[in-house]
């Protein structure tokens, strides 16, 4: 008796050494996020991130920049376009980075660089 002698299409794929690939539906992308919780930027060097981080690169908790900016001898208000309000990270001017004020001195200096995704 050798063989078995049922039809090809009733053996199971297995026996049939058939390799089936199911195709993924084609989905259009994502609804966007809505404009308050977007942690994007599109410039590569960060002066338009406008996300909620607030610690910096090295986990130290930023400082609010209503305080700091005075502090370190300039205002916010000089900055209307930054979107300097509470302690998020962010790139008004100068450094290579998104960056905040912190309570820590290191390097050097009282601000570092956050940590934003790259």
């Amino acid at each position: 008796h050798g063989a078995s002698s049922a039809p090809a299409g009733l053996l199971p794929a297995s026996a049939r050494n058939v390799h089936v690939t199911a195709r993924a539906p084609r989905l259009g992308p994502p609804p966007p996020s809505p404009a308050e919780s977007r942690e994007c930027y599109s410039r590569t060097d960060f002066k338009d991130y406008r996300g909620h981080q607030s610690l910096s690169a090295w986990g130290v908790a930023c400082l609010p920049w209503a305080e700091a900016a005075p502090a370190n001898g300039w205002r916010v208000e000089d900055f209307p376009n930054a979107d300097l309000r509470d302690n998020y990270c962010r790139r008004p001017f100068g450094m290579r980075c998104a960056w905040c004020y912190t309570d820590r001195v290191s390097h050097g200096h009282n601000w570092d660089c956050c940590d934003v995704g790259a």
